[in-house]
C-alpha cells in the first residue's frame, strides 16, 4: 500500500511543485525515477500493457519534455493517475468506493482530454505524438476495466 501513498503524494503534491519551481531537468529526473520504481515494486507491471505504458512514458519524457509547459502536461496526466490511487485506496479501506470511482472517472477523463489536446498542439514531429496519443487512449480504456 505504501506505493499508492508515494504515488498519492507525488501526483498531487510533488509533481505540481516541481513543475512550478524546479528546472525541467529536475522534474524529468524525478518523473523518470518515479516510473522506474514501479519496475522494482509494482505488481501491476506483470501486465504487458502497463509495462508498455511505462516505457512509452519514460521514452516520451526523455525525448519530448523540454519546457515547463511539457512538465505541466505530464503533471496533469499524473493528477489523472493519482485519481486512480484515490480509487484504489478507497477499495482497500472499503470506504466511499462509488464516490472515489466517480472522482477517478471524472479526473482521469479530464486529464486525458487535456493531455490529448496538448499533445496534438505540441510542436514536436507527428511520429513522436502517435505513441503518446496511444498512451492516452490506453489510460482512458483502463478506466472501464
Amino acid at each position: 500500500m505504501y506505493v499508492y501513498y508515494i504515488g498519492f503524494a507525488s501526483q498531487f503534491l510533488l509533481f505540481p511543485l516541481l513543475a512550478t519551481v524546479c528546472s525541467v531537468g529536475v522534474f524529468n529526473a524525478y518523473f523518470l525515477a518515479y516510473l522506474a520504481k514501479d519496475f522494482a515494486f509494482e505488481t501491476m507491471l506483470a501486465d504487458n500493457a502497463m509495462i508498455a505504458h511505462h516505457i512509452i512514458s519514460m521514452v516520451g519524457t526523455a525525448i519530448v519534455s523540454r519546457s515547463s509547459a511539457d512538465a505541466w502536461i505530464i503533471t496533469i496526466g499524473e493528477i489523472g493517475s493519482g485519481s486512480y490511487n484515490v480509487y484504489t485506496l478507497a477499495k482497500v479501506y472499503d470506504t466511499h468506493v462509488s464516490d472515489a470511482y466517480l472522482f477517478y472517472a471524472v479526473v482521469m477523463t479530464l486529464s486525458n482530454m487535456y493531455c490529448v489536446i496538448s499533445i496534438v498542439r505540441h510542436k514536436v514531429r507527428w511520429y513522436y505524438k502517435v505513441p503518446l496519443l496511444f498512451l492516452m487512449v490506453g489510460r482512458q480504456s483502463f478506466l472501464y476495466q
